[in-house]
C-alpha cells in the first residue's frame, strides 16, 4: 500500500507542476503575495481551510492507492503470481491513469488535461471502469464481503428513497409571520428577459408586480445586496465598493438581523463570493455556497489536477475542499444541477418562518460551466446561453421551495443585483461619448444595460397569490426599496427611518443616487482580463481577521471619491464623469438621448438635478465638488423646485 501511496502522490505533483509550468492563464503566476498584501498573515480561517485542504488532498491520494492496490493483488491472485510486483503496479497505474484522464475529459472538459484529442475517451472509459469495477468486487468476494457489498447497496440506494418519503409526510401549520424569499439572479440585462431566453423568469414577470424603471445604486453584487438587506443607499450603509471591511458597516441594522429577533430562520446562498462577501456575520443563521475567505482564489485553480476535479466531488471529501465544490468562480468543474441539489438538501421547511436570500451568479462572466458548449460562440453568445442555465436554475428552486410548502404564505421576489452590458450601441443612450460606453457592470452610468434592474414581487397566503398594486409602475424604484416593502406587508413597524420606501406608499417621483465602480481590465475583444485584472487589484486589498479579502481603509474613501456619480428624477438623469475632465452630461431615459450640461435647454432643470446630486452625495469629497456644489442644496419636494412643478 506504501508503493501505491507513493506514486499517488507523485502522480498528483507531476499533474500540478505540469499544469502550473504550461499552463498560461494561470492566475497567480510570479505573483507575490506577502508583498502585495500589507500586513500578510495567515489567519485561523485561512489556516483551517488550508488543513482542511490537505486532509483532502491525502485522503484522496489514498483513494487511489487503495484502488491500485484492490487491482494489482486481484490480477496477482488471478494470474497465481505469474507476474512480478512491478509489473502489476505499472499495470494498475497505468489502469488508473487512464481511467482519471478519461473521466475528466468527458465530464470536466475545459480543465488543462482533458482535451478532444481523447476521441476514444468514452472506449477508455468504459474499459477502465470495467476492469476496476470487476476488480474491485473481486475483491469483496473473495474476501468473503458480500454482505458488505449488500449493505452499502442498501444505504446507497433505499436510504435517501426513506429521507424523500418523510419530508413528504411533514404537515406544518401556517408559520406566525409570512416567509420572506428573495431569488438574485447575478448580471442579468433585463432587456433580454423573454420567453426564448428566461421563460420561467419572463412568465413570473408578466404574472407578478413588475416594476420595470428600477434601479441599482452601484452596479456591483456586494453593494447591490447591501444596499436590499439595509433598504440604505451605499452612502449611508457604507458599501460603496465590492469586498467593502465588514467592520465598518452596521450589521445590525439590516433585514435578517431584524426578522431573526422576531423568531425567522435567516438563509443566504451564493454559489460565488469572491468579490462578494456576505457571510454570518449578517446574522444569517446558514450560508450555503463556497468559502469567502481569500484562500479560495488560490484552492479553487487546483480544479485543474484531474485527481482533484473527481475526489472534490465525493460526499466523503466534498466538505474538505469546498473551493472545488459548487464553487462558480471555479466553473470548470461546476455543476448548476449539483448546486440546486445542495440547496433542497439544506433548505427545509422547519415549521417557522424563514428569510431565504438565495443568489445565481450563472450570467456572470465568464459565462460558462462545465457544460459550456459556447466555445464557438462569441461573448454575448456565451451569455445568452448562461442566462437560460440560471433561468432552468431558478425554476428548479422555485419548485423546490413550493414541495416544502414555503410558498404558501409568502413574500417572494425575484430581482437582479445589476445587469449587464457588451459594448454595444444598444447599451448606451444615442449620443454617448465611445469612452462611456464601457461593457461589464457597474463601470458606466448611463448605460441602463448596467444599472436597470428586475424587481418582481409576488404575496402568497394559504397558497393564493394576492394581488397587489402600487400607484403608478411607471415610477422609478430601487432595490433599497425591499426592505421597507417586507416590512411594510409583515405590518411590523420600521425599526429606523430608511432610505428607500415601501413600493406601496410610493405617491410621486423620488430622486434615486448611482454611482459606478472600479473598472476591471479589459482583452482586445472586450472579454474581462482576469489574470490581469487581479494583478493591478491585488494591492488595493488586506486581508482581515477572518480571512477575507477587503480593501485597504487607508485608501477607501479615494477610491470612492474617483467614482462616476448621479442622479435620476422622473425620465431624468445627470452624471458626472471623472474620466472625462469631470465633465456633466443629462439623459433623457425615455428618448434614451444624452445631452451635454451645457447644451441642455432646461436650465431650470439641470440646476435643480445638480443640486439634488450635490444633496444625495454630500458627505464625498470629489474633483470639483467646491465648483458644482458652491450653493447651499436643496431637495426636490414631490416634483417641485421652488415650489414649481418641473
Amino acid at each position: 500500500m506504501r508503493i501505491h501511496f507513493l506514486i499517488s502522490t507523485t502522480l498528483f505533483i507531476l499533474f500540478t507542476l505540469i499544469w502550473i509550468l504550461n499552463y498560461p492563464d494561470f492566475e497567480f503566476k510570479g505573483t507575490n503575495f506577502k508583498d502585495k498584501f500589507d500586513n500578510f498573515q495567515f489567519t485561523f480561517p485561512i489556516i483551517l481551510y488550508f488543513f482542511k485542504f490537505i486532509i483532502g488532498i491525502t485522503l484522496s491520494l489514498l483513494f487511489f492507492s487503495f484502488i491500485a492496490n484492490i487491482i494489482s493483488s486481484n490480477v496477482k491472485t488471478f494470474f497465481k503470481n505469474k507476474f512480478s510486483d512491478i509489473f502489476l503496479i505499472i499495470v494498475s497505474w497505468l489502469i488508473i491513469t487512464s481511467l482519471i484522464l478519461s473521466i475528466t475529459s468527458l465530464v470536466y472538459p475545459n480543465l488543462f488535461f482533458s482535451h478532444k484529442a481523447w476521441t476514444n475517451q468514452y472506449l477508455a472509459l468504459f474499459l477502465s471502469i470495467t476492469i476496476v469495477t470487476s476488480l474491485s468486487l473481486s475483491f469483496f468476494i473473495k474476501k468473503n464481503r458480500i454482505k458488505t457489498i449488500l449493505l452499502l447497496s442498501i444505504i446507497a440506494f433505499i436510504k435517501p428513497m426513506e429521507i424523500e418519503s418523510l419530508s413528504k409526510e411533514k404537515e406544518y401549520a401556517p408559520p406566525k409571520y409570512k416567509n420572506v424569499i428573495i431569488i438574485g439572479i447575478d448580471s442579468l440585462n433585463t432587456a433580454l428577459v423573454n420567453k426564448e431566453n428566461t421563460p420561467f423568469i419572463h412568465e413570473f414577470v408578466n404574472t407578478s408586480l413588475h416594476l420595470p424603471n428600477t434601479y441599482t445604486h452601484v452596479a456591483r453584487t456586494f453593494p447591490s445586496w447591501v444596499t436590499i438587506l439595509t433598504g440604505d443607499y451605499p452612502t449611508s450603509n457604507g458599501a460603496r465598493l465590492n469586498l467593502t471591511n465588514l467592520e465598518l458597516l452596521n450589521l445590525k441594522e439590516t433585514l435578517p438581523y431584524f426578522l431573526k429577533k422576531i423568531g425567522y430562520k435567516t438563509y443566504f446562498s451564493l454559489d460565488e463570493r469572491r468579490f462578494s462577501h456576505i457571510d454570518s456575520s449578517f446574522y444569517f443563521d446558514k450560508v450555503i455556497g463556497p468559502p469567502e475567505t481569500v484562500d479560495e482564489l488560490v484552492l479553487s485553480q487546483l480544479v485543474e489536477n484531474p485527481m482533484l476535479a473527481i475526489t472534490s466531488q465525493l460526499p466523503l471529501l466534498k466538505d474538505l475542499m469546498p473551493q472545488l465544490y459548487n464553487n462558480r468562480g471555479s466553473w470548470k468543474n461546476y455543476s448548476p444541477t449539483s448546486f440546486s441539489n445542495e440547496l433542497e438538501d439544506k433548505i427545509k421547511n422547519e415549521g417557522i418562518p424563514v428569510f431565504i436570500s438565495s443568489h445565481f451568479t450563472l450570467p456572470h462572466w465568464p459565462y460558462k460551466t462545465k457544460y459550456n458548449t459556447s466555445d464557438s460562440k462569441d461573448t454575448y453568445g456565451k451569455y445568452i446561453d448562461s442566462i437560460k442555465l440560471a433561468d432552468k436554475q431558478v425554476h428548479r428552486y422555485m419548485e423546490h421551495l413550493n414541495k416544502e410548502g414555503l410558498l404558501n404564505d409568502s413574500i417572494v421576489f425575484i430581482i437582479t443585483d445589476h445587469g449587464e452590458s457588451f459594448g454595444r450601441n444598444v447599451d448606451q443612450p444615442r449620443n454617448g461619448n465611445d469612452s462611456m460606453n464601457i461593457p461589464g457592470h457597474g463601470n458606466s452610468i448611463v448605460s441602463r444595460s448596467q444599472f436597470n434592474v428586475l424587481l418582481s414581487l409576488k404575496v402568497f397566503r394559504e397558497g393564493n397569490e394576492l394581488k397587489r398594486t402600487v400607484k403608478n409602475k411607471s415610477f422609478n424604484f430601487a432595490l433599497t426599496d425591499i426592505t421597507p416593502t417586507v416590512f411594510d406587508i409583515l405590518e411590523l413597524p420600521e425599526p429606523k427611518q430608511f432610505d428607500g420606501q415601501s413600493i406601496f406608499k410610493v405617491k410621486s417621483q423620488r430622486s434615486i443616487p448611482l454611482e459606478s465602480s472600479l473598472k476591471p481590465s479589459f482583452n482586445s475583444n472586450g472579454s474581462i482580463n482576469l489574470k490581469d485584472t487581479i494583478r493591478k487589484g491585488i494591492s488595493l486589498y488586506n486581508i482581515d481577521k477572518q480571512g477575507r479579502a477587503v480593501i485597504k481603509d487607508t485608501i477607501y474613501e479615494d477610491l470612492v471619491n474617483i467614482k462616476q456619480r448621479g442622479v435620476i428624477f422622473d425620465k431624468w438623469q445627470l452624471s458626472i464623469y471623472p474620466e472625462l475632465n469631470n465633465s456633466l452630461f443629462i439623459t433623457d431615459l425615455e428618448e434614451e438621448k444624452l445631452y451635454k450640461y451645457s447644451d441642455f435647454q432646461n436650465k431650470v432643470l439641470a440646476k435643480a438635478l445638480l443640486k439634488e446630486l450635490c444633496t444625495l452625495f454630500s458627505k464625498d469629497q470629489f474633483k470639483d465638488k467646491s465648483k458644482y456644489c458652491k450653493n447651499v442644496p436643496y431637495l426636490l419636494v414631490n416634483g417641485n423646485v421652488d415650489g414649481k412643478a418641473i
